[in-house]
This record gives C-alpha cells, structure tokens and sequence, in this order.
C-alpha cells in the first residue's frame, strides 16, 4: 500500500481566518490597503500565528493580497497579480512546446492517514484514490508524481491517470480547480527512482507540494518531484504600488 509521502508537520484548520480575510478583500478593503495584523487576527480567532500565516499564504498563492518585505501584507492589484499558473503536467508541456506522455506505476484506493486527511480536509481514513505516474516530455523522463483524490468526488479509472487530465476529471465532475497552494524544495531522488527515471544516483530534483482547491473546497493533494536537470520554475515579479499603511495594520 502506498504511503503518503507529505513532511510530517501539524497542519492546523485556517479556513474561518481565511474565510474571513477573503470577505474583507471583497467587500472593506481596496487594492493596496494593509488587512489587519497577525496579533489582531490571532485574537479575534483565538489561534495561532501559524494558523493565520497559512490563511494569509493560501491568499497570497492566489494572487488576491501581496506582501511587501519589510512593511506588511496588501490587498493586491488586480492588475498585478503575479502567480505561478495552475495547470494540467499536460497543458504545461504542451505550452512549452513539449509533447507529454504519462505512465501509470501505480493505481489504487487507500485510506488517508491523519496527515493526508488534514490535507484533503476530510476524516481520517477517507477512501482516496493514490496514483503514482512516470511524466515524460518529448519521450524522455522529466518527473515522477505522487496524487491524491477522495473517492467521494470523482469516479476515476486508470485509463482517466494515463491518457488524460485529472484536472479534466474533477472538471468533469463538477469540481474545476480554481488555486492551489504550492510548497517548492529542492530534494534527491531515491535509488530506485533514479532507476525509473533512468539516472544515474544521486540526481538533483525539484520537489513541488501542491494543494488543489475548487473554490474552498480541498480536491487533490499532489508532489511531483522534478529532474533538476530538465525542469525549472518562473516566478513574474511585479512592482507594487500600495496606499500609506494604517497604526496597526499589515503582517
């Protein structure tokens, strides 16, 4: 049975802070004012700043506040929103010009133990689908991905993992991803999946931790640990125009 493979770290609910932060930026705040600070959030919740930073991240991930070093944490521009894309691995390749296949390794149901279930938002021992796949562009080996998807959302068969989308898939069943929280490290392959990939050990990877979301709700857990060698990450970086900050306020 396969095991999750997340880091082994508390992951606390953030959601009603979240929640919360996403009102005022819809219906108090303008692009540019600062949202209330950490010690007001963790006392108007009774939480932790750990709690309110990963509201506050989950936001800036999505483009809709912005932090700027040394002076807070902002309503973002609505024209200046700089994000990565959240993209299919097929649309991604195929975007930069590469032709993507996929192969299955593995394909099963399992039950999520309380770190995954933290993750997905659900009980712990959920029924979950684990897909483990072989990415390639223009035939060669680029990646190995690790998924995970409640049963309870899409009926998946693994001709769905091989030749198409999983985004398509939870499209198709009513739950469109929309963001995602994206944690990026760098790591080393195992000995055996230098073997899979077809390297020689060690080879330098990227490991990128994605939270899939369709609105607020959690859909998919993914790592896809990439060939340094093959793949790198553009960030766009923007300037930013904010108003005066207010006595007490940005993070």
């Amino acid at each position: 049975m396969a095991s999750y493979l997340g880091d082994a770290v508390v992951v606390v609910k953030h959601k009603a802070v979240r929640d919360y932060l996403s009102s005022l930026i819809s219906t108090e705040l303008s692009p540019g004012d600062a949202i209330p600070s950490e010690r007001v959030l963790c006392s108007l919740f009774g939480v932790s700043r750990m709690t309110v930073r990963q509201a506050v991240d989950s936001l800036v991930n999505e483009g809709r506040l912005e932090r700027v070093q040394g002076s807070g944490t902002f309503v973002a521009q609505p024209n200046r929103r700089a994000q990565v894309r959240l993209t299919s691995f097929t649309a991604e390749m195929q975007r930069r010009g590469l032709k993507p296949s996929k192969r299955v390794l593995a394909f099963e149901t399992v039950k999520a133990p309380p770190l995954l279930a933290q993750d997905l938002e659900v009980p712990t021992g959920t029924e979950t689908f684990y897909v483990r796949r072989l990415l390639l562009a223009d035939g060669k080996s680029i990646a190995l991905e690790d998924i995970w998807l409640p049963c309870s959302l899409v009926a998946l068969e693994e001709a769905h993992v091989e030749d198409g989308s999983l985004y398509d898939s939870l499209t198709r069943a009513g739950f469109e991803p929309t963001w995602g929280e994206d944690t990026v490290e760098g790591a080393i392959f195992t000995h055996s999946e230098c073997r899979v990939l077809q390297v020689d050990w060690p080879h330098p990877a990227l490991r990128i931790t994605r939270r899939v979301f369709a609105g607020s709700l959690s859909v998919a857990k993914t790592i896809t640990t990439f060939r340094a060698d093959r793949y790198a990450v553009t960030v766009p970086v923007v300037a930013f125009a904010r108003k005066a900050a207010s006595p007490g306020g940005g993070i």
